[in-house]
């Protein structure tokens, strides 16, 4: 709002706020800054206080963007009509390439002699030339359900700067069970504590599990990589990158079925002493012909009396 005073007016309009630095910056490298604020009401201002802010890493709409805002304040106190006064600061941003980041520049004041306080606010963009880190994933495109599948991922360090104390976060999808990995999770079986990455270093991680579903579901896996959270080590703080990709569940080439007494089940109760006849049935789901097919079913267990295993199509190795 304006005060008025005979024929003088005080307002925000009547402040001036430049923003001189470079208008591109290489993700997590120091962004100098030189901030200006002109006086050109015709009164002075009293208790001025200059605000930065900024979004240091990635916006994730998933997780709390709060954790990651940095403010710098600057007292400037009182301002004389006319006067100008120049602050520098420094900011490091972190982004995927070609990402627009806007930093809020604010001044709060004072109108000498009175308590009404009023705002003027402005901003400033800056584009990110290049990405801090690379991540990408070695994965087979398409996985048969609860058929084992293992991924390598891969997180390359893509800045002059050593990214430090850097985490990768995995959210799975509905239907993955984590078997095992390597190297071992940081925390539960989704995190994993990267350390500090060198320029150019990298980082390996193997990731082997199962998964279920439907025939042509589509299975999202989506990867994130940041600074570790110093409140809860196992989260990010600060977004340097999220990629996802997908696996699609598909018919394996050849369906195999075993069935004792004509059911299809993963544990059977039988009698002891009886009879027990299996029967294998498979189909083939490729669209073209399958030559030289063998199926081996393998008999173990201590109770299994091998002498008295027939086969009525086919061959038993009894020694193997």
């Amino acid at each position: 709002y304006k005060l008025y005073g005979g024929v003088n007016t005080f307002s925000p309009e009547n402040i001036d706020i430049l923003v001189t630095g470079d208008a591109f910056v290489s993700s997590g490298n120091i962004l100098p800054l030189s901030v200006s604020v002109l006086n050109k009401n015709s009164s002075p201002i009293d208790s001025a206080t200059l605000t930065v802010s900024y979004q240091k890493g990635e916006i994730d709409e998933e997780n709390d963007a709060t954790r990651d805002s940095n403010r710098q304040k600057i007292d400037l106190g009182s301002m004389a009509t006319g006067e100008t006064k120049t602050s520098d600061v420094k900011v490091v941003l972190f982004g995927k390439q070609g990402t627009r980041k806007i930093i809020k520049i604010s001044l709060e004041y004072r109108s000498a002699g009175s308590s009404a306080a009023f705002v003027k606010e402005s901003e400033y963009e800056v584009v990110i030339t290049n990405a801090p880190l690379v991540i990408s994933v070695d994965s087979p495109k398409e996985a048969n359900p609860n058929q084992e599948t293992s991924f390598n991922i891969k997180v390359v360090s893509n800045t002059d700067q050593i990214s430090k104390n850097l985490v990768l976060v995995i959210d799975y999808p509905a239907g993955f069970i984590y078997k095992s990995s390597s190297p071992e999770p940081f925390s539960g079986d989704r995190v994993w504590s990267l350390g500090d990455l060198a320029p150019g270093a990298s980082r390996n991680i193997i990731v082997s599990g199962n998964l279920s579903g439907d025939i042509d579901e589509e299975k999202a896996f989506k990867l994130s990589v940041g600074e570790q959270d110093p409140d809860s080590q196992s989260q990010i703080g600060t977004l340097y990158d999220k990629i996802s990709y997908s696996i699609a569940l598909t018919k394996p080439s050849i369906d195999v079925a075993f069935l004792i007494g004509g059911q299809n089940k993963e544990i059977y109760t039988l009698s002891s002493q009886n009879k027990i006849a299996g029967e294998v049935y498979w189909a083939n789901n490729l669209s073209t012909s399958v030559e030289n097919l063998e199926i081996t079913a393998k008999l173990d267990g201590g109770v299994l009396n091998k002498n008295t295993v027939t086969v009525a199509s086919g061959f038993y190795d009894a020694i193997n």
